[in-house]
């Protein structure tokens, strides 16, 4: 039933697209653009614990790319003080290319991530965790390396939130650095990968609980600083974690890790916390707040959340002032170009902080993009953020979109199926990346894979596995004698 619906509204979006691009009407668009992300959320739904990664970047695609507009087409929320759709845009061509970039955007995401389904369920069918020595060293090791890490990371933090106090949240963001020495900070960036190396040994929930909330808790004080994004990256890959986990729970019978009480519970709580986020938002922006409501937040939420949508209008707009780079891939060239080569020869090193040169030299459509919009600002600290959906437009046109989001649903897919690998390493490195691609909607398109693979993240996995070969002769005997 389930399946013939959502071929039903799969028939519809194209149908609407179509009469839309033909007639060059805002509204079928728009409703072409809600039936595209309502098949997807229904596919989502249809194998939800197996299917929940694409399911949650779907929710983020969402709240960064749709949200605005939602809540000031159906919902009228501020629709007198905006332009079209809430946007910060008059000209109908710019909304109706937004709008057929989007829908897209959502339907090569879904096809990318269907030409892997079968692969994905055949592996999830397959799968069967063992519990080795080796996995439960890696997994005392690694907690062991995470509860190091979090006393350097609550001192890091007090730092930030001082700072951040202090300076307001624009100018520390674009200037703050710790005053720690730089040991202490490197190890105070172990503290997330050695969680994520230890919830890929699969352990018990009645073990597992402590560093859990823990992590939440040391994450959740980063919210202090006025910084919202990693709070709530970290609770949508624990809730992805939680579905994964319960998806081996039913294909080996034992105790699922949360049950439709939970699930009550967080749908509950997820309104609070949404508008708890968006008073964050207002208060970093010294922003005096009118909501008086949690729906009202929630409307609030939405509309901020969704200003990304404006990072594509602005890509058509001001095509002309953008410099003519390839930005898709632009922190690895970036990275490489001035980060290794740079320092190897002598020349320009990498960028800190916001400035001309790094807006025009640099290859970051986040702050080219904002220096375009908003010179003066930008040099302040304050920054739009960037898009995948605006890079791919931007470098490669509709093509580039159409390519780009197969390949990114593509992805989605084999993240989700390397979750059923053998190897801890591969599972841990499936539960980073997956959780950092679900900002490329705000993000730079490879940004997920420059915060996987960055030096403290690879040196943190080598002190975990080699600390585990150092050990496993004392925690192999101590193990057989107990």
């Amino acid at each position: 039933m389930a399946r013939l619906l959502r071929w039903s509204v799969l028939s519809a979006a194209v149908i609407v697209l179509a009469l839309g691009i033909i007639f060059s009407n805002i509204n079928l668009l728009f409703s072409a653009l809600l039936l595209f992300f309502l098949n997807n959320i229904i596919y989502g739904f249809e194998s939800f614990n197996q299917r929940v990664i694409f399911f949650m970047f779907n929710v983020t695609f969402f709240v960064f790319l749709m949200g605005r507009m939602v809540v000031s087409q159906l919902f009228h929320y501020k629709e007198d003080q905006f332009k079209l759709l809430g946007t910060y845009f008059t000209d109908q061509s710019t909304i109706i290319s937004i709008l057929i970039m989007l829908s897209l955007s959502l339907f090569c995401l879904f096809l990318g991530y269907a030409l892997l389904d079968r692969n994905i369920h055949r592996s999830f069918e397959n799968f069967v965790p063992t519990e080795t020595d080796y996995i439960k060293n890696i997994r005392l090791v690694s907690l062991i390396v995470f509860a190091i890490a979090i006393v350097f990371k609550l001192i890091y933090l007090a730092g930030a939130i001082q700072a951040s106090q202090s300076l307001g949240y624009y100018a520390y963001f674009s200037t703050f650095k710790s005053s720690l020495p730089g040991p202490m900070v490197l190890i105070s960036r172990m503290f997330p990968i050695a969680f994520f190396v230890y919830l890929a040994t699969l352990p018990a929930i009645k073990r597992a609980w402590i560093p859990i909330l823990a992590y939440l808790f040391v994450d959740g004080l980063s919210v202090l600083t006025g910084s919202r994004s990693d709070f709530m990256l970290d609770v949508l890959i624990l809730f992805i974690y939680f579905c994964y986990r319960n998806q081996i729970a039913k294909r080996t019978h034992t105790k699922k890790w949360f049950g439709k009480k939970t699930l009550v519970t967080g749908i509950i709580a997820a309104p609070v916390l949404l508008a708890l986020m968006n008073f964050v938002g207002n208060n970093r922006g010294s922003t005096s707040t009118s909501s008086s409501s949690v729906l009202d937040s929630l409307m609030s939420f939405f509309f901020s959340q969704g200003i990304s949508v404006n990072v594509i209008g602005y890509t058509i707009e001001k095509a002309k002032d953008i410099p003519d780079k390839i930005y898709t891939i632009g922190p690895l060239t970036e990275y490489v170009k001035f980060n290794i080569w740079g320092n190897l020869t002598g020349g320009q090193g990498g960028w800190s902080g916001q400035s001309v040169d790094r807006a025009l030299e640099g290859y970051q459509y986040s702050h080219t993009i904002s220096y375009v919009i908003m010179k003066d600002l930008y040099l302040k600290g304050v920054g739009y953020g960037s898009s995948f959906v605006a890079e791919l437009y931007h470098d490669f046109g509709y093509v580039g979109i159409i390519i780009g989001s197969m390949i990114i649903g593509l992805l989605i897919g084999y993240f989700t199926k390397m979750l059923t690998a053998k190897h801890i390493i591969v599972i841990a490195i499936a539960l980073i990346m997956a959780r950092m691609i679900l900002f490329i909607p705000r993000a730079s398109t490879i940004a997920f894979i420059i915060d996987t693979f960055s030096p403290a993240n690879i040196f943190t996995a080598i002190v975990i596995f080699a600390g585990e070969r150092v050990l496993r002769p004392y925690l192999n005997r101590k193990r057989k004698k107990s």
